[in-house]
């Protein structure tokens, strides 16, 4: 899922948005409580900016006052504030605020919720995991790394062939320079060099890598 790091997935599928904000009155009463209360969260993101870390505490207060109040009570609550057109400008914010939905099916799984029905604040975490597996990689200098699937896969590629260029590209937070962290460690520093676009994209890079030593230039 090519996105900008996600601090928080929602326990809502665009489905479910689809079928609230374009089906019956009753569509909305038919939604899973935690379904609800996403998207009183997700019409929420219009108004006064706050951390993810701040909204998966809201979100969790949402699903304590449902499971004291009952699906259908909290339904009518979430149905009197319901906004269609609040909720698809909150939507169009989720990238900003590091959110993001889930598919039907993880919707259905319900891996979000403790036995009690309240938020598991564990959840984000294990589902980078399913999302990307990590590996514990063995490297030249005897060290060992732990990598996400694709960039495992990346890295093997780099250690035989590493007379070849190799470009890489992302979103934010997808863990690119943990990447080229790895593959700088395991180069020779005479023959390894890194380029960005611009000085200050090369600058930044250096920072991040740390006190390791490398050749930069820039397109530029």
């Amino acid at each position: 899922m090519p996105r900008s790091r996600v601090s928080l997935f929602l326990p809502l599928s665009l489905q479910q948005v689809q079928a609230a904000c374009e089906g019956p009155e009753t569509a909305l009463a038919g939604l899973p409580v935690p379904a609800l209360a996403a998207i009183l969260l997700v019409q929420g993101l219009t108004g006064a900016a706050m951390t993810s870390d701040r909204l998966e505490r809201l979100l969790a207060q949402l699903l304590e006052l449902a499971v004291r109040l009952g699906h259908a009570a909290f339904a009518a609550q979430v149905a009197e504030r319901f906004d269609p057109v609040q909720l698809r400008a909150g939507l169009a914010l989720l990238d900003e605020h590091g959110l993001a939905l889930l598919r039907d099916i993880e919707v259905e799984e319900a891996d979000y919720l403790r036995p009690d029905g309240c938020w598991d604040f564990d959840f984000t975490a294990r589902q980078h995991q399913r999302l990307q597996p990590l590996e514990v990689l063995a490297c030249p200098d005897g060290s060992q790394r732990v990598l996400g699937h694709q960039q495992a896969r990346l890295y093997r590629t780099f250690l035989v062939e590493s007379d070849e260029s190799m470009q890489v590209q992302g979103l934010a937070g997808v863990g690119k320079t943990h990447l080229i962290r790895a593959m700088v460690a395991a180069s020779p520093a005479a023959s390894t060099l890194i380029l960005a676009f611009t000085g200050a994209q090369l600058e930044a890079l250096r920072r991040r890598l740390g006190g390791l030593q490398v050749q930069g230039r820039t397109f530029q």
